[in-house]
Formats: C-alpha cells, sequence, structure tokens
C-alpha cells in the first residue's frame, strides 16, 4: 500500500466544542481527549440516524410523511435495542384512559 493513497475524511455534523462541553458537565470527568469526543459524536449520530430511520419506517406505514411523536415512541416500544428509552419517550395513552388510571391510583391510595 502507498504512503501517498488517500485517507479518508470522516467529517462530524455535530459540532464537537459542544459535545465536549456536555462531556465536561460530568463532575467526574476532568479532561476530555479529542479522540474522545470525536467518537463520541460520531456515536451519537449513528444512534439518531438510527433512531430516526425506525420512526420514519412507522411513519410510512401509517402512509404519512411528517414524523410525529406516537412514531417515535412506537420505534421505542418495538425495537430492544431502544428499549432504555422507554421511560423517556412513553407510548402515548388517550385522556379518558388516563383519567381511569389516575382515578384508579386516587382509590388505591385511600385506602378501603
Amino acid at each position: 500500500m502507498s504512503s501517498d493513497a488517500a485517507v479518508p475524511t470522516v467529517k462530524a455534523a455535530f459540532p464537537q466544542a459542544r459535545v465536549k462541553s456536555i462531556m465536561r458537565e460530568d463532575k467526574d470527568v476532568a479532561s476530555v481527549g479529542h479522540d474522545a469526543v470525536f467518537a463520541t459524536t460520531l456515536a451519537t449520530e449513528m444512534f439518531l440516524e438510527y433512531l430516526v430511520e425506525r420512526s420514519f419506517a412507522n411513519t410510512r406505514a401509517e402512509g404519512r410523511r411528517v414524523v410525529g411523536y406516537r412514531d417515535i415512541a412506537k420505534a421505542v416500544t418495538e425495537n430492544m435495542d431502544l428499549a432504555f428509552l422507554e421511560d423517556v419517550i412513553p407510548q402515548t395513552i388517550p385522556v379518558k384512559q388516563a383519567m381511569e388510571i389516575r382515578e384508579k391510583i386516587l382509590k388505591q391510595q385511600e385506602g378501603p
């Protein structure tokens, strides 16, 4: 292999300075190396691409063109890879059902 061979350049879409400042928010992190910031930036981009692809598949399946919250929540529910987000992005429920659940909880708290 020639030393003159072109090395592919990978460019991150997210601003690395912002990613670095977010990483520094952790009080246990004293400093962050450039390679760590770059790897975290690319991993974040890949993760978001995966989430969006799964969400958009749900949008297309329903014959729509605009991704909504329910598409993202459905992607989280249907993909085990995204299960860790279920507390952050829960499925939506109708207001009537939410009120019934609330009433049931309040009755349980009141006791017999």
